[in-house]
């Protein structure tokens, strides 16, 4: 798969369970596929073969890196063939590819110029040789992109920069011998919406154009009342906002022939996500394509914003925490998901859920004792532990409250908490603080026997922390931060098992460097084996599973 190779290849050795630097995602069909690392630095244009079975990713040096789709237009069986470079290329940009592969266009941006490559064997660009360059006339101070018309007679670019005061051009030229771009001459001006414009596209037909501005993650579709004509474009465009938060930068993208598929390729993140147009070619019906496996994504009529998580020991059961302002205080409860396949989120399916709210109408985390018969659910309300029964074990119908225990004094805001699996230790943690905070219980599984002993603090390494976990041994800590611009999951060791004071930091992992599209990390928890990693996220209002490679 292609994250897999690429990420194997970037880190050094294989991962062990519990160590979260070799965590990958490989839910299919795959919405992110990670292209950054050893072959493909910062990459900036984007194209695929005309047939769909070849993806072609330009790093910013100019490198091409081929990847083969065993499932043409399916990112999710994409794998890395090998790379090339071209030579002679500063800083590169978008890149293009003739309808017969025989023809690749490169922009090399820090001198506004497209060069031209012939290729003897069609779509192999390590078979190309330079053929020549044109140079983009004023008021482009640099280019970022190239597109071509079908019929190769028309020629597009498109700058981020202007002598004249407008940062926002597509410049066609006239072609008077098909793809040979030393015939081209000036045609047409077209000013774009937005601001430093990085990328353009035409539906197959020309009908329709599309720009990709930076800085507001915005896609621009253009009407064309003559097909490729760029004088006859609407001055009105229709709008796609690309679901990234605002630490990612969007270059380049790319639409199916068919126009039923979009795909946006991320400079920040390195990696390619794939959208389905309900019309086609119509931006404003794009919707995020989600994966089938290795994810769960939660009703609307079930869940609302994804808080804390637990699963039962044996993965046969799943438990989620709901708590959104919009929804009745009667769902602000825990979800109860059986899993067909023990440990496999995407064969989860609902069963039941228990309202917390009489005790706290914003909950946030949850553990259940391992023999299923005490449920413990903490919440920012109450600013308290609350402590229920289970008549039947893990079934959470049969809970019935029972006593509560508050940890206002160490936090105002506990967004998680976790035990010494005796039950002799609880830990809660709290965002105000970013604090871990331990208590010890005399009385093991009974909250009333709770005396608070010490604090950890993670301010130096977690931001607004939003869950923790443990090593089933204590030897080993996790603390999941609720993002916005980064989200994160920290691990931390401990010399001497359970006790916090002897922490210290080992490493940290980004979930979104390969699911872009998250934003809210709710909540963090592993399989017993440490060989998997679940989190909540509420951006995408699902369930993500990641597998130790």
């Amino acid at each position: 798969m292609l994250s897999k190779a690429l990420i194997l290849a970037a880190n050094s050795g294989y991962g062990q369970p519990w160590n979260i630097d070799n965590f990958t995602y490989d839910g299919t069909p795959m919405n992110t596929r990670k292209l950054s690392g050893l072959y493909s630095y910062n990459p900036r244009g984007l194209f695929f073969r005309a047939d769909g079975t070849e993806l072609y990713a330009i790093s910013n040096g100019g490198t091409i890196n081929t990847y083969s789709l065993s499932t043409a237009w399916d990112i999710s069986t994409a794998s890395y063939v090998t790379y090339h470079s071209p030579g002679s290329i500063t800083t590169a940009g978008g890149l293009f590819f003739s309808s017969d592969g025989l023809r690749m266009y490169v922009m090399r941006v820090d001198n506004s110029t497209v060069r031209q490559y012939s290729l003897s064997s069609a779509w192999d660009v390590s078979s190309e040789t330079f053929v020549q360059s044109f140079s983009v006339i004023d008021p482009f101070i640099d280019i970022n992109d190239v597109f071509f018309s079908s019929d190769g007679l028309n020629m597009y670019v498109v700058g981020k920069g202007s002598s004249t005061g407008n940062p926002n051009y597509v410049h066609q030229y006239s072609l008077s011998t098909a793809w040979d771009i030393s015939t081209a001459s000036s045609y047409n001006f077209f000013s774009l919406s937005g601001t430093k414009a990085l990328a353009l596209f035409f539906s197959s037909n020309g009908d329709t154009l599309y720009a990709l501005t930076d800085g507001n993650n915005t896609i621009y579709q253009y009407a064309l009342s003559t097909a490729w004509d760029t004088k006859t474009a609407s001055t009105n465009p229709s709008t796609f906002y690309v679901p990234f938060d605002g630490n990612k930068e969007q270059v380049s993208f790319f639409f199916r022939p068919n126009g039923s598929t979009l795909y946006v390729l991320d400079w920040f993140m390195g990696a390619v996500s794939q959208y389905s147009l309900g019309t086609v070619w119509d931006i404003t019906t794009a919707s995020y394509q989600k994966p089938t496996t290795r994810y769960f994504g939660l009703s609307s009529a079930q869940v609302g914003s994804p808080q804390g998580s637990f699963f039962k020991s044996d993965g046969t059961k799943m438990y989620l925490v709901v708590a959104n302002a919009g929804v009745p205080d009667s769902t602000k409860a825990i979800f109860e998901y059986s899993l067909s396949t023990a440990w496999d989120i995407s064969s989860a399916s609902y069963v039941q859920n228990f309202s917390v709210a009489a005790q706290d109408i914003s909950p946030t985390g949850v553990f259940i004792s391992p023999d299923g018969f005490n449920m413990y659910v903490v919440g920012t309300t109450g600013d308290d532990v609350n402590q229920y029964e289970l008549s039947t074990a893990w079934d959470i119908s049969t809970a019935s409250f029972i006593q509560n225990f508050s940890v206002a004094a160490q936090t105002t805001y506990p967004r998680s908490l976790f035990f010494k699996p005796d039950g002799t230790k609880m830990y809660v943690a709290g965002s105000d603080t970013d604090t871990v905070n331990e208590y010890a219980l005399s009385t093991a599984w009974n909250i009333s026997s709770a005396s608070y002993t010490q604090t950890f603090s993670v301010a130096a390494t977690v931001s607004a922390i939003s869950s923790i976990v443990f090593k089933p041994d204590g030897t080993k800590m996790y603390a999941s931060n609720d993002g916005n611009t980064v989200i994160k999951v920290t691990e931390f060791s401990l010399s001497t098992g359970w006790d916090i004071s002897t922490a210290a930091f080992v490493r940290s992992f980004y979930p979104n460097s390969l699911v872009p599209q998250q934003r809210f990390l709710k909540s963090v928890s592993f399989n017993t084996l440490g060989s998997r990693m679940y989190i909540s996220d509420s951006e995408t209002n699902a369930f993500w599973q990641y597998d130790l490679t």
